[in-house]
């Protein structure tokens, strides 16, 4: 069913996969704060399919919720004070709401501050609040566990204050808290799918016009989502960097197409015929999303068609561009899509999310998922130098809302009893 502005609030759904670590968390909350939680939502992660590094270039993307989630339990304070603690890494912090900065030394915080520093930039009045906040999205692999922090954080503050904001809303103030505070320059896709995700569905989004579309998955094939365990320290310079040279691209495009304001817009012919006054890092980084574009709607047709065998070709085709033009891919990603195509029930890999380490995935034959499983041990390691985490990713919904005190609080007490 349906809660306040079209937030999922399926209570079986949540009981049935993340139970235990619901009940921790009010219990946490409790311990900390001396009172129970008022909401707690869950918003997922994201794996994206395919369409990378084009939703700041206004392009389309294809990505996925998974089931892997970022709890925050919240309630209302009477002061002005934001108290926030997460239980993954067992780290506090205590601010004034009029008195919010970007935190250097913690920061995890800076997405709830973020959206509760944009929702006052723009007028709207909070209370002071508690959140408790804990997860099973791996930090720092690319999935996005950023982007469910914002949106979740948004969701808390949005109803434990009355805002009544739409859920478009939600997703473009969730955004700029990314982009405003924390300083991240990037597209709206990873808080697009951290609300709007639909189980069993990718989302094909057109970051332009915001308009979106549910494209059915295909039964028979699993997703293999593996963290090379890599994290790099400049990704965040680094990925800004891209943003600056794209748009660097679109000036010099625009001198001889005039109505040309996005990469989106540009055609693989008006490339070309403006290489040669484009500097060779300009022109690869155009080269990459205006044939990422491409590949994500022919990808979209693949799916309608159940046609994985071009699917996965898509796939492959999008990691040997972000590795050969866009450059953000590194040796640890590369040896996983190489040692994944090895076996024949795959049919397709690439990395996944901004890159200079983090995630790949893979599709994959449901029957082939084990002895594909055993390949990457054996063979991963021998030529990365280093293991990796493998898990399978299951699609799952957008983010939820429920008020614990009436539906989950009472039925931990009866389980307990």
């Amino acid at each position: 069913m349906n809660g306040k502005h079209g937030l999922k609030v399926d209570h079986h759904y949540i009981f049935g996969k993340m139970i235990e670590l619901i009940k921790d968390t009010i219990q946490r909350y409790h311990n900390l704060f001396s009172t129970n939680p008022e909401y707690l939502v869950i918003a997922p992660g994201r794996v994206n399919l395919i369409g990378e590094h084009t939703d700041y270039n206004l392009g389309y993307v294809l990505p996925v919720a998974i089931d892997r989630n970022v709890i925050i339990a919240a309630g209302n304070r009477h002061d002005d004070m934001l108290n926030l603690h997460t239980v993954d890494l067992q780290a506090s912090i205590s601010t004034s709401l009029s008195n919010l900065t970007n935190d250097t030394a913690a920061l995890w915080s800076n997405y709830p501050m973020g959206v509760a520093y944009i929702l006052r930039k723009k007028g709207y009045r909070l209370h002071g609040a508690n959140l408790c906040i804990r997860g099973n999205i791996p930090i720092g692999a690319g999935l996005s566990s950023s982007a469910a922090l914002e949106v979740g954080s948004a969701i808390a503050f949005n109803n434990l204050n009355g805002l009544n904001l739409s859920l478009i809303d939600l997703i473009k103030i969730s955004h700029e808290a990314e982009t405003d505070f924390v300083g991240v320059h990037c597209g709206i896709m990873d808080q697009f799918i951290a609300i709007m995700g639909k189980h069993r569905h990718a989302l094909l989004l057109d970051c332009q016009s915001l308009k979106y579309d549910y494209i059915l998955c295909p039964t028979g094939v699993k997703l293999v989502v593996c963290d090379t365990g890599v994290r790099r320290e400049l990704a965040r310079s680094a990925y800004n960097k891209r943003q600056e040279e794209c748009n660097e691209a679109v000036r010099q495009i625009a001198k001889e197409f005039r109505d040309i304001s996005s990469l989106r817009e540009v055609t693989s012919e008006q490339l070309e015929t403006v290489k040669k006054k484009l500097s060779a890092i300009q022109y690869k980084r155009a080269k990459h999303v205006i044939t990422e574009n491409g590949r994500v709607l022919k990808g979209v047709d693949a799916l309608r068609e159940c046609n994985l065998p071009v699917f996965g070709s898509l796939m492959l085709e999008s990691h040997l561009s972000l590795r050969d033009y866009y450059e953000v891919s590194c040796r640890e990603l590369n040896v996983f899509v190489e040692v994944a195509m090895k076996s024949e029930s795959v049919y397709g890999a690439r990395m996944t999310g901004a890159g200079f380490g983090g995630s790949a995935i893979c599709l994959v034959a449901e029957d082939a998922v084990d002895s594909l499983v055993d390949l990457l041990r054996s063979e991963y390691p021998k030529r990365a130098g280093r293991s990796l985490t493998m898990y399978l990713a299951s699609t799952g919904d957008g983010a939820a809302i429920i008020n614990p005190k009436v539906s989950l609080i009472p039925k931990i007490i009866a389980e307990s009893s």
